[in-house]
This record gives structure tokens, C-alpha cells and sequence, in this order.
């Protein structure tokens, strides 16, 4: 019976969406779409696509990517019907796995033996645009299998990897669980060999662009305000004398591999009589070099906002004219593509709360799970300060999700509330919030506040087989928070993180058939 409902509820789950299902469980996980429009993949504790890998029935599904770039796999390529459950592991195991998975493993389990299914879902706003169908199929069969593996990679080089864990069952009520593991991913063929493409950049995208009247509007980092005028620029530069050209490339000969550490420990308890369940583990990533692909605007941005300025290596990774007789200080050549930054480094808390029992009204089942931020910084060289996002718009200190299921005959009642904390990025101006529009101050938004979005459903097992689900996402039908333009990601005025909902109140049926 037990076995039963857990199998329902990843049914359930998987109703929302494959790769929604697998957010709430890995810790600031991300859609990532960089295999084109309509991907979905997971970057688990928000270290990137490429670094969660995803299995299938234990071995590696294939990549999501349109043009040979490192890419994830596309979870919509996974029929609903096709699965049985989902096993995720939020420890780095890439001496087990290999380099992609330096922030864990998604393994989705496929339905085995003879069964059959047919399944149907409709998920539709309330509001035209953003409507989904999907129509998918299974039919099983049992043969006898046999498989075979050989693999030879020879582009970059070699390393060695490791994993040490610890399970230690204290009690029959409680144990202590502990992981360190090391990693290494050489250089993608993409990454390396990608060839030499050129696009123009608009100056105003040059971040000493005007820099005077920034200042008097209070919109400036204040570094880069010092590295502007150190470097000569006049603060009435503002005179466009054409567009700036930025070169990305693959950066084979001088791409190190990336290498990584992660750590954790943590404990499990469980009540004597299965009632009750909690547990609390703390995850600690480090990356080194890592290989980005950076933007010509990054570059200048990442040259002006460093607090090494005079010695800063982006900064020679662009041309800029020299106006003292022209005029024209504009930006000439920047050649950005893939590189090595110093590190990046992930710390946080996961913790989960659980109840389920049954009650005069159904077997009831609550469960929390909730991620503490600590830290998330970047740094761009071993000599650079880190950057801490924690707190940052996109960059909660704390996030989860509940879910509350009452499971009563025939019938399977949900309700979940997903949580995102408040975020702002008013340390990143000089002046807080307060700037000057046409000489008279103004206000603007670069703050989120806590934004909770709930979802509810109900689902009949009907005795021909048939399971029927009709729910809603977005029940109250909460908005994106509102942002300034020039201060935070959006559209319109609409914020574009991955936390929240841009498509409002939606009703989702999914209809399946098992024959």
C-alpha cells in the first residue's frame, strides 16, 4: 500500500511539469534553457545546467544542445507515461559519475514489464499565450537485455577523482550521514574549438558611458565610478561615433579543466513509528576555474567592477580609442568566449520536515522542505574579492516549498505553496534606491519581497484504469514583482527571474490510461 501511494504521488507531481517537479527537490534549482525555446533542464544549487546530470535508468541521457554547446538534457523529452519514479541525489558524485555531476544526480526510473499507458494534459493560463498539450504513449514489453559501454575521450587530458561517505545509523531512529568529493571536467569540444564570431555592441553599453551625470543621479557603482576616472575617461563622455565590435571563440591552449570540492554532512531521524521524519544536512561546493562564456559587455563590466583595477586581466581583454583630440573614448575591439574565472562557491542548509498518517478522514501526509542560502560568491581571479549574490535579486537567502496530500478512497486531494525570499540589489548603487530624472528625485525598484505561489488539485482513480487530474497553478493568480528597468531584469516592468510565475493563474487536466 505504501509503495502505492508513493508511486501516486510522483504521478501527481510529474503532472506539473518534469522539470517543476524536480525544483523542490534540488536545492535553488533553475530552468536553463540553453538547448532553444521550449527546453527544460535542471542546475541543481544553481550551479549550472551542465554540472547536474541527469540519468536514465542509470545511464546518461543525451544532451539538450542545438549547436554542440554543453547543454543539459531536455527533461520534456520524457513522456509522463514513461515513468515510474524519480531518484534524486544532491551530493557532488562525479568519481562515480563522471564530471557533470558536480552538483548532483537526476535519475528517472522508467516503468518496466508488460504495462501500457496513454496519457493527455492540458495546461492553460487564464490569460491568451503561454498554453501547453502534451500528448504521450508507452506500450511495454519484457525481452531479455544485455548491454555494453565503451567510452574513449582524448581531447584535454587526465585527473584523478574521489568520494568518501559515511552512513551511520546511531539508533534505529537516527542517523548521521556525511560525504567529500572531488571533481574534474576538461574543456567541452565546443568550448575549445568553437570558431571565431564577431557581433557590434552599442557604447551606451560601455559601463563609463557618461559617467558625471551617473553620479549626480546616484546610479553608479562606486567602483566603477574610481576605475572610470583613473583611467582617464572624461565624465561627459557620451559621443557615439559607432558601434563597438566584441570576438568570441573557443578558448583551446588556454582553457585549464575545472576542478571542484564538495562536502556535506547532515542527519535523518525517523519517529518510532514512521510518523514523523526530519532531516537537516549542510552542503558546502567549491568550483575552480571555471570555464564561462562571457559577452564583450561582461568583459568591460567585469574589468570596471574590479577592485584590482590596475591590474586586472579583463581589462586587457578589450581596445578602447583615445579621445583627447577626437573625442571619441568609445570601445573599439573586445574579445570575450570561454574562459577560466577563479571560483565560484555554493554553502547552504537543506532541511526537511515530514508527517504522514492515517486519520479518520484519509492517510494525510505534510511535508516541508526548506533551503538556507549561506553563501554564494564568485571571484574572478585568485587576487579578486569575492562577490556575494546571496540576498540578490535572483539570489534568495531562503526558498522551499509545502505540500499538504489527503489520500481518501479512490480520490487524492493536494495543495502546495512554494516560498521565494525578499532580495534586493540597492548595495549595488551608490545612493540606494534614490536617483534624479530630469533633475527632480525619483525612486526606483530593485527589491522583491517574499512571494509565495500556491497550486491545488484533485485526482479520481477510476477502476477501468483511467486517473484523472484537474488542478491549478498560480491559484491566486500572484503577479511577477515590479522592478525598474535599469536596475534589475525584466520585461516591461516585470521581473524575469526563474522564481516567479510570468504566466499567472493556469487550470491543468492530465488524463492517463494504463492498458
Amino acid at each position: 500500500m505504501k509503495n502505492s501511494r508513493i508511486a501516486k504521488s510522483v504521478r501527481l507531481a510529474l503532472v506539473f511539469g518534469a522539470a517543476s517537479t524536480l525544483l523542490s527537490a534540488g536545492a535553488m534549482a533553475q530552468d536553463v534553457t540553453e538547448g532553444g525555446a521550449g527546453n527544460e533542464s535542471i542546475s541543481m544549487r544553481g550551479l549550472g545546467a551542465n554540472r547536474t546530470l541527469v540519468l536514465l535508468n542509470g545511464r546518461r541521457a543525451g544532451p539538450a544542445g542545438t549547436r554542440g554547446q554543453v547543454a543539459a538534457f531536455d527533461m520534456n523529452s520524457i513522456p509522463i507515461s514513461a515513468v515510474e519514479r524519480v531518484e534524486i541525489l544532491k551530493d557532488g558524485a562525479s568519481s562515480l559519475y563522471g564530471s557533470d555531476a558536480v552538483a548532483g544526480v537526476i535519475n528517472i526510473i522508467t516503468k518496466k514489464g508488460d504495462d501500457s499507458s496513454f496519457n493527455v494534459s492540458v495546461n492553460q493560463p487564464m490569460e491568451s499565450g503561454g498554453e501547453n498539450y502534451r500528448l504521450n504513449g508507452t506500450i511495454g514489453r519484457a525481452y531479455s537485455k544485455g548491454s555494453a559501454r565503451w567510452t574513449d575521450v582524448n581531447t584535454y587530458g587526465n585527473d584523478t577523482t574521489f568520494k568518501l561517505g559515511v552512513n551511520w545509523a546511531i539508533t534505529d531512529s537516527l542517523r548521521v550521514r556525511a560525504s567529500r568529493g572531488t571533481s574534474f571536467r576538461s574543456p567541452a569540444l565546443f568550448e575549445l574549438y568553437l570558431g571565431d564570431q564577431s557581433a557590434f555592441f552599442d557604447q551606451r553599453s560601455d559601463p563609463c558611458w557618461n559617467w558625471a551625470q551617473r553620479e549626480q543621479d546616484g546610479t553608479i557603482n562606486p567602483t566603477v565610478l574610481a576605475n572610470c576616472q583613473a583611467d582617464g575617461i572624461p565624465g561627459d563622455y557620451a559621443q557615439d561615433f559607432g558601434s563597438g565590435t566584441a570576438y568570441t571563440g573557443g578558448g583551446a591552449g588556454t582553457l585549464r579543466a575545472e576542478t571542484s570540492v564538495s562536502e556535506g554532512i547532515g542527519f535523518v531521524w525517523t519517529s518510532p513509528e514512521g510518523v514523523w521524519a526530519t532531516s537537516v544536512d549542510y552542503y558546502n561546493v567549491q568550483i575552480d576555474n571555471q570555464v564561462d562564456d562571457l559577452s564583450g559587455v561582461q568583459i568591460l563590466n567585469l574589468c570596471y567592477t574590479s577592485e584590482n583595477f590596475e591590474n586586472e586581466p579583463f581589462c586587457d581583454r578589450f581596445t578602447r580609442n583615445d579621445g583627447s583630440e577626437s573625442g571619441n573614448w568609445g570601445i573599439d575591439e573586445v574579445f570575450g568566449g570561454y574562459v577560466n574565472v577563479a571560483s565560484q562557491k555554493v554553502r547552504g542548509v537543506d532541511t526537511v520536515v515530514s508527517y504522514q498518517d492515517e486519520t479518520d478522514v484519509g492517510f494525510l501526509r505534510v511535508r516541508l522542505d526548506h533551503t538556507i542560502q549561506i553563501e554564494r560568491t564568485y571571484r574572478q581571479f585568485e587576487d579578486s574579492a569575492p562577490i556575494q549574490y546571496v540576498g540578490r535579486l535572483g539570489n534568495p537567502r531562503h526558498s522551499g516549498s509545502l505540500t499538504v496530500s489527503l489520500e481518501r478512497d479512490s480520490w487524492s486531494y493536494t495543495w502546495a505553496a512554494r516560498y521565494v525570499g525578499k532580495v534586493n540589489d540597492y548595495d549595488r548603487f551608490a545612493s540606494g534606491n534614490e536617483t534624479t530624472y530630469r533633475g527632480t528625485p525619483v525612486a526606483f525598484i530593485a527589491e522583491a519581497p517574499t512571494t509565495v505561489y500556491h497550486t491545488a488539485s484533485v485526482n479520481k482513480s477510476f477502476d477501468n484504469n483511467v486517473d484523472v487530474t484537474l488542478g491549478m497553478t498560480n491559484v491566486f493568480d500572484k503577479k511577477p514583482p515590479m522592478g525598474s528597468p535599469s536596475a534589475a531584469y525584466t520585461v516591461g516592468n516585470a521581473m524575469l527571474y526563474s522564481q516567479y510565475d510570468q504566466l499567472g493563474r493556469q487550470l491543468f487536466l492530465n488524463v492517463g490510461y494504463s492498458f
